[in-house]
């Protein structure tokens, strides 16, 4: 993982090239799954709405109540499987200067 500073904010990369998560080639890629599991405890534990200020239509339906939680709670996994996931995670492409800003990266170190 690597940790970027644009200002306002940080983006946390978690692999060269963003993964689908789709239920055909992994619904819970590895990564992810464990970024999730160090950032659980920064979550609110209940989420009202997500996507504040867009229209609510059957189209594009808000995430709202139990469905915003679920989606807030996509890559969860129960404590027993962490060891699976980090086996998993030793077969993920290491990250690298051509995917990476490193000029922007943060030192969680200072």
């Amino acid at each position: 993982f690597i940790g970027c500073d644009y200002g306002t904010g940080i983006v946390i990369q978690a692999g060269n090239l963003p993964l689908s998560g789709s239920d055909e080639v992994d619904p819970l890629p590895a990564p992810y799954v464990l970024l999730n599991r160090i950032l659980k405890p920064l979550r609110a534990e209940r989420i009202q709405t997500l996507h504040r200020g867009n229209y609510d239509t059957e189209e594009i339906p808000l995430l709202k109540g139990y469905r915003a939680e679920a989606w807030m709670k996509r890559f969860d996994i129960k404590d027993d499987q962490k060891l699976e996931y980090f086996g998993k995670l030793q077969s993920e492409p290491k990250l690298n200067s051509r995917h990476t800003f490193l000029d922007w990266r943060i030192d969680w170190n200072s």
